[in-house]
Parts: C-alpha cells; sequence; structure tokens
C-alpha cells in the first residue's frame, strides 16, 4: 500500500505497479473489512480478536506492541490462504507506528 500512495504522489517514479492481495483504497470497501475477517475466525479466536483490538485502540493503555503482536497474528490467519511466512518468525511489532501510518 505504501507503494501504491508513492505511485499516487510520484507517478514519474513509477513504470508498473502490481498488487497482490492488498488492502482496500476506498471507504466503501474498507468499511466491512472487519467483519469478513472476524467471520473467518473460530468463536475463541473473535473473542480474543476483539478482547485484544480493544487494548490495542485504548489511547490509555501505553504498551500495547504486545496486544498488537497478537492480533497481527489472528488478522494474518483470518487474512492469508496459504502464507509464506511464520508467526513465529522473530517480528519487531510498534504498534504507535502503525497508528501513526493508517490514521
Amino acid at each position: 500500500m505504501l507503494a501504491f500512495m508513492l505511485a499516487a504522489q510520484e507517478p514519474a517514479l513509477i513504470k508498473k505497479l502490481i498488487l497482490i492481495s492488498s488492502g482496500p483504497f476506498e471507504e466503501l470497501y474498507a468499511a466491512g473489512i472487519m467483519e469478513t475477517r472476524l467471520d473467518r475466525l473460530s468463536d475463541a479466536e473473535k473473542i480474543s480478536a476483539a478482547s485484544l483490538l480493544k487494548i490495542v485502540n485504548n489511547h490509555e493503555v501505553h504498551d500495547k506492541n504486545r496486544a498488537f503482536r497478537q492480533s497481527g497474528h489472528l488478522m494474518a490467519k483470518a487474512d492469508s490462504y496459504d502464507p509464506v511466512f511464520s508467526n513465529d518468525e522473530p517480528r519487531e511489532y510498534q504498534c504507535d507506528i502503525h497508528t501513526k501510518v493508517w490514521g
């Protein structure tokens, strides 16, 4: 999606852009994405996701990275058919950066 934004702002830099499994670019399509994601999870996973997302979205919680990582694992499961990465791979999760970018 960052490549899409760059192409929109600096079209002279991009000759071709192929997006595979990108997120929605229009609010119309984004509105129901979380419902679709949650429908792909088990009942227990839905409860866990709701709890984790409540923490991630709570402005009073300072260290959200653990909840963000766990919710990311659930969303990756909901979004992926046959992922090429594993949730066991070491990655750094920075909820504050994510929030600033998606805002």
